[in-house]
Order: C-alpha cells, then sequence, then structure tokens
C-alpha cells in the first residue's frame, strides 16, 4: 500500500511529529510511505528518507497522477489545499488543533468569516480528529463530515525512552520542565505565577520558542523568580530533559491533544497540566486526573505542582500502550479498507 501524507513545512510543530512518527511506523510495517512538504523552508526535524518537497501549486495533479492508496493531508493549509479532491475515497483530513478555542479568541465578524471557511473545508469531509474533544468542536460549529475517526497521536516508546538516556545540559538543582511554543494559547504567564507562588526551591526550564520571550523574561523579571527562570528555546532532543525533571507542566488554556504529557509520563516523569479542553483528560486517566488544574488558575497550578512533588502515583502502563504507534498507523490503514 502506497501512503502520501501533505504537510506545510517542518519546522517543530505537534503535527509534523505525527506525520513523522507515523511515516515511520507505516514503514516498519512494510508500507510504501512519503510525505510530501509544501514549503521550502528549513527543517527542524531530521528527515528520514522518503520526505520531500512538493510545491503547493503542483500537489494536486501529482497527487491524481501517483494515486496513493491513502492520504492524509495534516492540518488546515493542507486540507485548504486538497479541496479539488475533496469528495475521493483515499483523502482525509486529519485535525490538530482545538478549533472552538482559536475562533474564540477572534472578534466577531472575523469569527464569523472563519466558521464559513471551515465548514467549506471540512463539511462532509473525511476526517481524523487527534481527540475527542476535537471530533465534539466540530459538532459545536455544526460541520458534519462525511466520515468521522478519532485516532489518537502516535509514540514510539522505545525511541522516546533512548533519547530520554542521552547526556544534555547538567543543572545543579532540582528543576521543572515545560516544553511548547511560547505563544498565548499555552499560557506561560500562568506557569510564571504558579511556580512564584509555590513554596519550592525549583528551576523552571522552558523548552520552545515563540513571540512571547521577551514578555516571559520581563514578567520572570518582575516576579523576582529570574534567577529560576531558564529560556533554552527549541532543542532538538527535549526528553533527556523531561527524563532529568522533577516533573513536567502544561499550562495551556487549549490543546488538540498534548502530545509532550505522553512523553513525559512515557518517561516516568510526573505530568501537572491544566485541565483544559481536548486532550489532557483524555491522556491522563485515574489516578492522575487527580493532577489536573484548573485553566488560568496560577493559585490551583502551584497546588498541584506542590501536590506532585510529596506524592505521585505509579504510572499505569495500559493508560500508555493506547499511543503505540504501530497500533496507531494500523488504525490509520484500515481506513483504505472502508
Amino acid at each position: 500500500m502506497k501512503v502520501v501524507q501533505v504537510i506545510g513545512n517542518m519546522r517543530g510543530g505537534g503535527a509534523e511529529r505525527v506525520a513523522l512518527e507515523l511515516h515511520r511506523a507505516f514503514a516498519r510495517l512494510g508500507e510504501r510511505s512519503e510525505i510530501w512538504v509544501t514549503d521550502r523552508e528549513k527543517a527542524w526535524y531530521d528527515l528520514p528518507e522518503g520526505v520531500r518537497h512538493v510545491p503547493a501549486e503542483e500537489m494536486v495533479e501529482k497527487l491524481r497522477s501517483e494515486t496513493p492508496d491513502l492520504i492524509f493531508a495534516h492540518m488546515q493549509k493542507s486540507a485548504e489545499l486538497l479541496q479539488p479532491l475533496k469528495g475521493a475515497r483515499n483523502l482525509f483530513f486529519v485535525i490538530h488543533t482545538a478549533i472552538h478555542e482559536r475562533l474564540r479568541r477572534k472578534s466577531f465578524l472575523s469569527r464569523l468569516k472563519h466558521r464559513k471557511k471551515l465548514r467549506k473545508i471540512y463539511h462532509e469531509a473525511q476526517v481524523v480528529t487527534v481527540s475527542k474533544g476535537i471530533r465534539d468542536d466540530l459538532e459545536k460549529l455544526k460541520i458534519v463530515p462525511r466520515r468521522s475517526v478519532v485516532l489518537y497521536n502516535p509514540f514510539n516508546f522505545d525511541t522516546i525512552r533512548e533519547r530520554g538516556n542521552e547526556t544534555v545540559e547538567q543543572f545543579d538543582v532540582p528543576y521543572i520542565v515545560a516544553v511548547g511554543s511560547l505563544n498565548s494559547v499555552k499560557r506561560h504567564d500562568i506557569l510564571l505565577k504558579a511556580c512564584a507562588k509555590a513554596k519550592i526551591p525549583h528551576h523552571l526550564v522552558l523548552l520552545g520558542e515563540g513571540k512571547q520571550r521577551e514578555k516571559l523574561r520581563s514578567m520572570a523579571e518582575r516576579l523576582g523568580i529570574s534567577e529560576r527562570v531558564h529560556l533554552k528555546g527549541w532543542v532538538s532532543n527535549p526528553y533527556a530533559y523531561i527524563k532529568n525533571a522533577a516533573l513536567l507542566v502544561s499550562s495551556s488554556e487549549a490543546e488538540g491533544f498534548g502530545n509532550v504529557l505522553v512523553e513525559a509520563l512515557a518517561l516516568g516523569t510526573p505530568v501537572v497540566s491544566t485541565d483544559c479542553n481536548h486532550g489532557p483528560r483524555e491522556i491522563m486517566l485515574p489516578p492522575l486526573d487527580a493532577f489536573l488544574a484548573r485553566v488560568n488558575d496560577p493559585e490551583d497550578l502551584a497546588q498541584k505542582i506542590e501536590a506532585t512533588l510529596i506524592r505521585y502515583p505509579p504510572i499505569p502502563q495500559e493508560l500508555l500502550s493506547r499511543f503505540d504507534a504501530e497500533m496507531i498507523a494500523k488504525h490509520y490503514l484500515s481506513l483504505a479498507a472502508v
């Protein structure tokens, strides 16, 4: 079977990691797998064989001529690009982001315009959503796909644990780690406030890049914790930082899924997350759900951090097995049979 994934770039986002993990899993299962990237921008990841640039203006005709058995278009940009093929039985649009939350931040007129655009793209299409929460988003927006499937993101746990053992920068003090783009949705400002409130000596290591870097640096200074906050930028191997952390914290206002929560749990690192829409509650099943904090509440987040450092329950392995890369890849491949 030939599988082609279409995506805009390879600049370090969660959707890009999912595409790469699926690509590797498809190959291990003996399928012919390729990723077609529309942008020529420099990749942040080490790219395996089978990833190639296909210009946007050539994409539709190339897919028509090469006739893959399955096509997965990741993110809205790729779904828009492949609208001429929308009725094809082998095409699925993969939705990774919390649509409803993104719309909520727009002005009224902009919201109406964007809703209309989303309906045009996804209504009567075949879609894969990476969480039940995103599937529910579509229902709220009255978008009715021709077919809708929930498939969680895939993880190669052997690779994650192997990379977790690699040598990276060592800290002389215990630290908390947060991983993600420095943008407003991740609410690192709430995390900084929580770290200032929590009665702990731990430093905070932020792995990620984004427009809010200087804002967060200034905020740490105002809160009097600048010496304890380390803005490390984007790193190629976050797993070793995560494994050596006392805990991982996600302070997001919304998530599409929450890859880093699964990765931390696989490395045996305790996790505290906000109980935001889409993902965290689907990942952190009991007893871990006790460590879900209220959204945009630094006091509650600080309390959950303190509680985690005192005692955290064993991480159930059956919780992680739901996200095994090859099992998820088989579910993706099974879509060709219907």
